[in-house]
């Protein structure tokens, strides 16, 4: 697997696919097309949890993450949070994470302050993240409109 700058924005993708992979119930699918009522998005990596089964019933709980990976080499603007903003609503998606390698810039933490369920990490936040025993989706407030 390359490293550092020598990977492409691709590996990138493929890098945090497999992060979401290695969760317990999760199925994170790369480059994958949605169609929506503006049309059909792009979705950099399509993560799915499933809740577990309870006894013989069928659950039929799945829970979609929509990932944006930005591999740039400048911090990420405002208006990209945005647009998984607009992503994320339309799907009705749980949650949005936008990964970076660099960072954002200060706009991105006041759209990710109003909304609980967006999240703008760098891929080693992320990492670090899942490696511990915290909780990745924490959804007290996300009845609050933003």
């Amino acid at each position: 697997m390359a490293t550092g700058r020598d990977k492409t924005w691709r590996e990138f993708q493929e890098e945090v696919a497999a992060l979401f992979n290695g969760i317990d119930g999760c199925t994170a699918l790369v480059d994958q097309s949605v169609s929506c009522r503006f049309g059909t998005v792009q979705i950099d990596v399509l993560a799915t949890f499933q809740a577990a089964p309870m006894g013989d019933r069928g659950h039929g709980l799945d829970f979609p993450v929509v990932v944006e990976c930005k591999f740039w080499k400048r911090k990420i603007p405002r208006e990209k949070i945005l647009v998984l903003k607009a992503i994320v609503d339309e799907l009705g998606a749980a949650k949005g994470f936008l990964v970076t390698d660099v960072g954002v810039q200060k706009g991105v933490a006041d759209v990710v302050e109003a909304c609980p369920n967006l999240e703008a990490v760098t891929f080693k936040e992320l990492k670090e993240r899942l490696r511990g025993p915290s909780d990745m989706f924490d959804y007290t407030g996300l009845d609050d409109p933003c």
